[in-house]
């Protein structure tokens, strides 16, 4: 097998000719005697195309195109030897984003049903404790005034 970027050496009754090689049907191009990169639509099969790959989380991130190395999505970098940036913080990020969103939106609710229902207690009382001075109530005694009035 040939190594990737190297050239294969044919030999002729005339002279010695360096040409790039085809390896497992990938095309390898370049100026045939220094130098030789796979090219074409298989070129990522041989050696991620010389491209930056790497596995996070159980999954398989490569830079490798059919135009080049170019970083995957959510990545930054220049593809050929590092790619940054994605990380279990981002993939968690929005999902930990709505749990605090809908929490507060749950907790608002519960603070203004509970705000509601002592606002509604201490109107009724006050206005028992109103109605009481100016008419005796039948169902109540004696009627807690939350109001402080000065008697004379």
């Amino acid at each position: 097998m040939v190594a990737v970027g190297k050239t294969r050496l044919l030999t002729s009754l005339h002279a010695r000719v360096c040409e790039c090689p085809v390896v497992k049907g990938v095309k390898f191009v370049g100026d045939d005697y220094t130098h030789c990169e796979a090219s074409g639509s298989g070129r990522c099969e041989i050696n991620n195309g010389g491209c930056w790959k790497d596995s996070r989380h159980g999954r398989t991130y490569s830079a490798c195109t059919n135009d080049g190395c170019k970083c995957p999505d959510g990545f930054k970098g220049d593809g050929v030897h590092k790619c940054e940036g994605k990380n279990a913080a981002t993939e968690v990020g929005w999902n930990f984003l709505w749990v605090i969103f809908f929490g507060l939106v749950v907790a608002g609710i519960a603070g203004y049903a509970v705000y509601k229902y002592r606002i509604r207690r201490y109107m009724d009382s006050e206005i028992r404790a109103i109605m009481a001075q100016y008419m005796p109530l039948d169902n109540q005694g004696d009627v807690p005034n939350h109001s402080h009035h000065i008697e004379l």
